[in-house]
């Protein structure tokens, strides 16, 4: 068996590659094949130069929210590279590991459809109206309050090859669908993610598969996310916060639909 990681890193995010990648191989099915992929705009990345391991796929820097907005569209230009991998995982820029982490941890089965995600559901009970799905009913993201019974991160996903492939397949075509009409999803690669699990059968981790670095809880975890506030700074931060979802023609037209669909 061997496991295919994909890792987009550019920009500032190129920063945590290297204890991404020490920990991952550390850690991360320390007896299993790994193949790592990297998606980057620097011109050499950490280790290549002495780990067959590793391959650099050279993209360009996209502004926010273009940059994790096209994930999706990055990978599927790349698929004839993961042609030798039984599993494909995608893991954030600041991901590292910090405990030894088994295959029959997180790899899904037959029976979970051959895919995994993160939720952080076992740490908050919400009501599922109040989770951040794209409740825009224009974007093929969109997802209608009632429905739904978890929140699935964007951090982590991934499976068997070709259920994954499958899903990136769909998610960049609708991706790109919603940008044609000028529409952004809520949460760009993540909302549209939420979409295509939506009542699917899978295999689900918690939070000690995925914890950012400045949460409480769980009190010990096996893999974290790096307090990106301590890197770059709050201000370099807040532009995610002013992220334009639509045009204003889709905007004006999603506060009228919002009276008419639920």
């Amino acid at each position: 068996m061997t496991v295919g990681l994909l890792y987009v890193a550019t920009g500032k995010y190129t920063l945590f590659w290297k204890d991404f990648y020490i920990t991952a191989k550390k850690f991360l099915f320390p007896d299993v094949p790994k193949r790592f992929f990297v998606f980057t705009d620097l011109p050499e990345v950490y280790g290549e130069d002495t780990n067959s391991d590793i391959t650099r796929i050279n993209i360009e820097h996209r502004e926010w929210p273009y940059n994790t907005l096209l994930r999706f569209e990055i990978f599927e230009q790349n698929l004839s590279l993961f042609e030798n991998c039984d599993y494909l995982l995608f893991y954030n820029a600041n991901t590292f590991f910090a405990d030894t982490i088994q295959p029959e941890e997180i790899l899904p089965t037959e029976d979970e459809n051959y895919l995994v995600v993160l939720s952080n559901n076992d740490l908050y009970n919400i009501d599922r109206d109040k989770y951040t799905y794209d409740r825009n009913p224009l974007s093929l993201a969109y997802i209608p309050y009632g429905q739904g019974t978890r929140y699935y991160r964007g951090c982590f996903n991934g499976g068997r090859t070709p259920e994954f492939i499958k899903l990136i397949q769909t998610c960049k075509a609708n991706t790109e669908q919603d940008l044609k009409a000028g529409i952004i999803a809520l949460w760009h690669d993540e909302s549209h993610l939420n979409k295509y699990l939506l009542n699917k059968k899978i295999k689900i981790v918690g939070t000690e598969y995925g914890k950012p670095e400045e949460w409480r809880k769980p009190k010990k975890a096996k893999v974290y996310y790096v307090d990106k506030k301590k890197v770059f700074g709050s201000d370099e931060l807040k532009k995610f916060k002013n992220t334009p979802r639509v045009n204003p023609l889709i905007r004006f037209s999603k506060k009228i639909m919002r009276k008419i669909i639920p």
